[in-house]
């Protein structure tokens, strides 16, 4: 087996000889199983095969290769096991145990590594080496018996129970308040005022007529026709009407501040420990754990 990347890469292409149209395969570490996906997604759309794209993820202690293609591989390490060093293996395998993904793809085409090895990076593939680096120090001695299976060795199984508190945190928000709404309406109110009119009339009378000599000849104008006309005249009341602003009434806001005392609960988690007996026959006291300060 031949590495030839620097190990410092986030990927790496190994060569192998169990398939005669295969150059090798190029293998790149990620921590989450969306960005693992991704980069599949993006290898098989610069037209690699989809039956030679995988993500390898541990699953029952064995590791398991689910190809782009649909097709599932079980015992992984045991299948590809010329192609890695034992301390390779023991790394990936490590990296599995811990929830993390390796993406492998196999070149047909030597000019792909490049390429293949881009979109690997780009799409947030980690440096496994730095992982190992990290997992040493939490006291991993890099020894795997079963590396070759996906299964790990010699690791302490741990439950990991979490200890959750809640945080009060107190905002403020608007909301509707009193409502104020000013509806004007037209009313009308009856009114009288007497008022002086003048008003004349017409009055036709019949009297006596004086005696008094007539001119000669004035006997023949006494009998003409003639029409007399006399109008009478009147008053009457004329109404007229003028608007006028009598007051106002102004609608507005103003804004003050008050102080309001908030009052609620928050959860957290208690956890008691039983340490047993200490073989006096007395309990040994359980240790009761503190939420974290809010």
């Amino acid at each position: 087996m031949t590495e030839t990347m620097n190990r410092n890469e986030t990927s790496s292409q190994h060569n192998y000889a169990s398939n005669g149209s295969s150059l090798g395969v190029v293998t790149a570490f990620f921590d989450d199983r969306n960005s693992a996906e991704q980069a599949v997604g993006r290898l098989v759309e610069i037209g690699l095969p989809q039956s030679r794209v995988g993500i390898v993820r541990e699953e029952s202690g064995d590791s398991h290769a689910q190809y782009a293609d649909g097709r599932e591989e079980k015992g992984f390490w045991a299948s590809v096991a010329e192609m890695f060093s034992t301390s390779e293996q023991n790394t990936y395998s490590e990296g599995l145990r811990r929830g993390g993904y390796l993406v492998t793809a196999e070149l047909s085409d030597a000019s792909q590594e490049d390429r293949i090895t881009e979109i690997l990076s780009e799409a947030g593939a980690v440096d496994i080496d730095e992982k190992s680096a990290g997992w040493r120090a939490q006291g991993w001695n890099g020894d795997n018996a079963t590396a070759a299976s996906g299964r790990s060795s010699g690791q302490t199984e741990e439950d990991v129970i979490p200890l959750a508190a809640e945080e009060l945190r107190v905002g403020k928000r608007e909301t509707g308040g009193r409502r104020v709404r000013v509806h004007t309406r037209v009313v009308e109110k009856p009114f009288e005022e007497q008022v002086t009119l003048r008003e004349e009339h017409v009055n036709v009378d019949r009297r006596p007529a004086s005696s008094m000599s007539m001119k000669q000849g004035a006997t023949d104008e006494l009998f003409q026709e003639r029409s007399v006309e006399v109008q009478a005249m009147r008053e009457e009341a004329v109404v007229s009407k003028e608007a006028h602003v009598t007051e106002e009434v102004v609608v507005g806001k103003s804004a003050g501040e008050r102080t309001e005392t908030v009052r609620d609960s928050v959860r957290h988690t208690e956890v008691d420990i039983d340490n047993g007996h200490d073989g006096t026959g007395e309990p040994i006291p359980a240790a009761k754990g503190r939420p974290p300060r809010t």
